[in-house]
């Protein structure tokens, strides 16, 4: 099994305009050999998969900046997921608040964290009704 270079440069804390992702830039640095990173928008755009001897990098549609159109071919004709992203309250402009990565992972954001508990649950049970 494979062990993580560089363990103690991983950091877990906030700092203001960064996430705790973001707070990872050392140690991705020193996973990369390099600072030099793919834009996140040539990972959207492209059919072609980036990655190093050492990082994959996650084709990511973000919040507020996809439509259905995006969605990739194996789930474009999932109308009742469709209906279910369109239907989120916290879409701006019809643009998708969820995200999804990778084809394949649908983060629906702000759930742990989210101060409206109620509009969470909902928003999984409604999940959980169309994913059989």
């Amino acid at each position: 099994m494979s062990k993580i270079i560089e363990p103690s440069l991983l950091n877990w804390n906030i700092q203001n305009g960064c996430d705790t992702g973001g707070m990872t830039i050392q140690w991705l640095i020193a996973q990369n050999r390099s600072s030099d990173f793919p834009s996140c928008i040539d990972i959207r755009h492209s059919t072609s998969d980036f990655h190093t001897d050492h990082i994959y990098f996650i084709k990511h549609l973000w919040s507020n900046t996809w439509k259905a159109n995006e969605l990739p071919g194996n789930l474009s004709s999932n109308s009742s997921l469709i209906s279910f992203l369109q239907n989120d309250p916290r879409n701006l402009s019809d643009l998708f608040f969820c995200e999804l990565y990778d084809d394949v992972f649908l983060h629906f954001r702000s759930g742990s964290s989210s101060s409206d508990k109620s509009l969470f649950t909902s928003f999984v049970r409604d999940f959980l009704s169309i994913s059989d």
